[in-house]
């Protein structure tokens, strides 16, 4: 956790030796309602990428608990494609989004709710900081939304948010491309949040389902990826690094990147 990151990390530290690091196959994301204004016109969703500083939300907010992520597939991911570049941080880009935008102005758009998952109380420091950053970088004023995770995870599946995430995203449940691009973009998938619809992107989904030759497959999903970028459907933000520490007297645990872990070779 943020409060012993920096102990754990000290070299003096006797907890340092213990410590085991993983980077997970996960995306934290912002998602975006395709369907609900202002973000129905992917002007907008572009203006939100750009205005969003990802490296500064990892190193600052996070103290580098995480690795930032242009695109959708995770590092470590088969299929991740480190030459993705997504949207870095450009405020004068962001402002020109907006401006290209059917709403034209900040000041023409509608109220932004941006829900984040919560028990009342302080909002997170993610939530905080993406909302001060929309603030600075795109003049878009964007409210906060606590919501209770079984009521989230609920109304996430019937796509009543406007804007959401931060703190969430997608873990795989497999090492395989498929499970983030289909699972998440296909516009007949129930777990696209997103209300994502892109034809040409479900075409080529459906290609790369059952395409044998595994290079041209994963060729094929870093076009999906890039496509799937383009329309901006979500902010890719980071990928969790977890951090353990485990006793000297444990033999054989592994940390896996998915989430089950492997138990079968350890020993005390």
């Amino acid at each position: 956790g943020l409060t012993d990151i920096e102990r754990v990390l000290d070299k003096t530290s006797p907890l340092n030796k213990e410590l085991v690091t993983t980077v997970r196959l996960g995306l934290f994301y912002v998602g975006f309602n395709n369907t609900k204004p202002p973000f129905d016109d992917a002007n907008i969703r572009r203006a939100f990428n750009y205005a969003t500083d990802k490296e500064r939300l990892v190193s600052v907010v996070l103290k580098n608990i995480g690795k930032v992520v242009n695109g959708v597939i995770p590092p470590g991911m088969p299929g991740y494609n480190e030459a993705v570049k997504g949207y870095p941080l450009d405020p004068a880009k962001a402002k020109e989004s907006l401006a290209q935008s059917k709403y034209k102005t900040a000041s023409a758009l509608p109220p932004i709710t941006f829900s984040v998952v919560g028990a009342g109380g302080t909002p997170s420091p993610i939530a905080t900081a993406l909302q001060e950053m929309w603030k600075q970088n795109l003049g878009i004023e964007v409210e906060i939304q606590q919501v209770e995770w079984a009521t989230y995870l609920g109304d996430l599946k019937s796509r009543k948010f406007q804007v959401f995430g931060g703190t969430s995203g997608w873990i795989a449940d497999y090492p395989d491309p498929e499970d983030f691009h289909d699972v998440l973009f296909h516009s007949k998938s129930l777990d696209n949040n997103f209300a994502y619809s892109n034809p040409q992107v479900d075409a080529q989904l459906e290609k790369a389902r059952v395409e044998k030759d595994v290079n041209t497959r994963i060729k094929m999903y870093h076009q999906i990826e890039e496509m799937i970028l383009s329309d901006a459907p979500l902010v890719p933000l980071y990928s969790e690094v977890e951090y353990r520490l485990i006793k000297p007297r444990i033999k054989g645990f592994e940390v896996p990147p998915a989430v089950v872990p492997v138990l079968k070779d350890v020993s005390v």
